[in-house]
């Protein structure tokens, strides 16, 4: 069992950009990781990484699109250190495109990542912390849904869907924050080492 100074964060996407940074960052705080992506070399490079730093970082390679992931991880990351303090709810994809040249397929994509991922961590995760009568949940929208996009309907209707659910505060005295990314440009290809 961990101290009560040693607490375990879960951070979707983590293979680049803010995902990467978010996982860096909680490493460097001295905080127990477990790291989800779809993509597994990428994925296990971070860990990599947060290990030859001295940080101790667990894989789950998924698609949180899928809500099994979701339950597997978080019982990973509560077999191994017993609790789950923060959840980082950042994966996401994005798929350019006005409304009336979108597909079906593209929606559920979106939609499945951004939106469906996000709820099923939450869900995940929710009944460990109101156990532990403490946790903090972090969702990462876009500045996008302040102002839209005719090139991004669908990533930006996700994004707004995601703030709504965060606002419901999922009725239990948890902290629940969105971050709107405000002006945030990340070059994922060339952010990957440089993020400290």
């Amino acid at each position: 069992m961990l101290s009560s100074e040693q607490k375990v964060a879960v951070i979707s996407g983590d293979a680049l950009g803010i995902g990467l940074a978010c996982a860096k960052r909680f490493a460097k705080d001295n905080y127990r990781l477990l790291v989800i992506d779809r993509s597994e070399d990428l994925l296990a490079e971070t860990c990599q990484e947060i290990r030859a730093n001295k940080g101790s970082c667990l894989a789950y390679y998924g698609d949180i699109a899928n809500e099994l992931t979701s339950q597997l991880d978080c019982e990973k990351a509560i077999s191994e250190w017993g609790r789950i303090d923060v959840l980082v709810g950042n994966a996401g994809v994005q798929i350019g495109g006005e409304l009336l040249k979108s597909s079906e397929e593209d929606w559920d994509k979106i939609l499945g990542v951004n939106l469906k991922g996000v709820a099923y961590s939450c869900k995940a995760v929710l009944s460990t912390m109101v156990e532990q009568e403490r946790g903090s949940i972090v969702i990462i929208s876009s500045i996008n849904v302040l102002s839209g996009s005719a090139a991004m309907a669908i990533y930006d209707a996700s994004k707004a869907a995601v703030l709504g659910l965060m606002n419901t505060n999922f009725h239990f005295p948890l902290t629940v924050t969105s971050l709107k990314q405000w002006k945030l440009i990340v070059d994922c290809k060339q952010v990957r080492r440089k993020v400290n």
